[in-house]
């Protein structure tokens, strides 16, 4: 009994393929097979006491000395390290600093008056008590590259075109194109009754636009307006639909702005009052998706929804800090910003902006063409080359 139901306790706690071999239900009960199924059972049991105990777990090349006389290699004896003093915000790091400058003799008048050999002992001893003797949680620190530059993460949200437009000269090249081909090629006029055949097949040339369907929330009028006549006109204004879209938008704060061409989202610093890409921080211990997904989240306040399809970047820019980030204690020993740029694309909703609390203070979509009335000069010849007009 005591042995059935020590079996179905490893079974649960100590799931592992090889313990399978071993099935009870054909234990005859031979003296052999008992020996050999308690020696299993003890084994198992004491695997289990190693793994449920705390260990230490530092599994480091063990340290030899040698004697080129005797030719002879001993040993060194292994030694726990002592547990690492855990840095949880800059305020740890500014007391840990102050307190080894102080026993160091790192301060500004020691510095001055120690030779160099003296500094390059010092300046050892530090890494190395800084290396042993403390963990960073990197949590609660942004992000760096190796340059000391601090990561950020920045969203290009864009619209795609609504209405199918074209320039004359697109229209010209299209009447040009089928005149060649009617004059060398073959006409096509003759092979019309068969084309609107095969045309008729199909159900609506918009059978896979996801934007159609009733289903779409974003199809449900939005806004109300009672007219003089006591007639109510309904609009969407979130709707990416031709049919419910107004193409002589000309509010700039609207999903509806410049329907025939792609638009994208500019927001305002309310600091250096320019225009620009909305971007965040990356803290220590988050990806480039996390970071993305939570910036948008505190950004629209969960009103409307992006879509993130990239996984690599776009583009990357560099800058130094601006007079409002260098306060910030955390950039203290970082240079400057590295923003990599990734591209996300407009889902669902009301583009209804939530910037209280952050870093700007108004927002407009801009097509490429309106880029030049609100990015500086160095900012519009970088983002230039990438952006579309449809």
């Amino acid at each position: 009994m005591w042995l059935t139901r020590r079996h179905s306790i490893l079974k649960r706690s100590f799931p592992v393929r090889s313990f399978s071999l071993l099935n009870l239900s054909y234990y005859d009960g031979s003296e052999r097979q008992r020996e050999y199924t308690l020696a299993y059972l003890e084994r198992m049991m004491k695997t289990m006491e190693n793994m449920q105990e705390e260990r230490f777990f530092d599994y480091e090349r063990r340290k030899a000395k040698y004697d080129p006389k005797t030719g002879k290699i001993e040993l060194l004896r292994f030694t726990l390290k002592p547990e690492k003093k855990i840095i949880k915000n800059f305020d740890d790091m500014q007391r840990e600093k102050a307190e080894l400058s102080k026993e160091l003799k790192l301060s500004a008048k020691d510095v001055e008056s120690a030779s160099e050999d003296e500094l390059a002992k010092r300046y050892e001893q530090l890494y190395e008590r800084t290396e042993e003797g403390y963990l960073i949680n990197r949590a609660d620190f942004y992000a760096e590259s190796i340059d000391k530059m601090r990561i950020d993460c920045g969203l290009i949200v864009q619209r795609p075109p609504i209405f199918l437009y074209q320039h004359k000269f697109d229209r010209d090249w299209l009447v040009f194109k089928n005149k060649i081909t009617n004059e060398y090629d073959f006409d096509l006029k003759k092979y019309y009754k068969e084309i609107k055949e095969d045309a008729s097949l199909m159900d609506s040339m918009f059978a896979n636009n996801p934007y159609i369907s009733l289903n779409n929330i974003d199809n449900l009028p939005s806004h109300e307006q009672k007219m003089p006549d006591g007639t109510v006109k309904r609009y969407c204004a979130s709707s990416k639909h031709w049919k419910k879209v107004d193409p002589a938008v000309t509010d700039n704060k609207s999903l509806h702005y410049c329907a025939q061409q792609k638009i994208y989202l500019l927001l305002r610093n309310k600091y250096t009052g320019k225009w620009e890409f909305p971007s965040t921080a990356v803290f220590g211990t988050e990806s480039f998706m996390e970071a993305r997904k939570e910036f948008f989240a505190t950004l629209s306040d969960n009103k409307w929804f992006v879509s993130h399809k990239n996984s690599m970047p776009i583009v990357s820019t560099l800058r130094p800090f601006t007079e409002h980030e260098k306060k910030d204690e955390k950039n203290v020993y970082l240079h400057g910003v590295r923003t990599y740029y990734f591209n996300a694309y407009h889902l669902r909703g009301l583009t209804d902006m939530c910037l209280e609390d952050t870093d700007w203070d108004d927002f407009v979509w801009a097509s490429k063409a309106d880029m030049n009335k609100y990015l500086c000069s160095r900012r519009f010849g970088i983002f230039n080359d990438i952006l579309e007009h449809r």
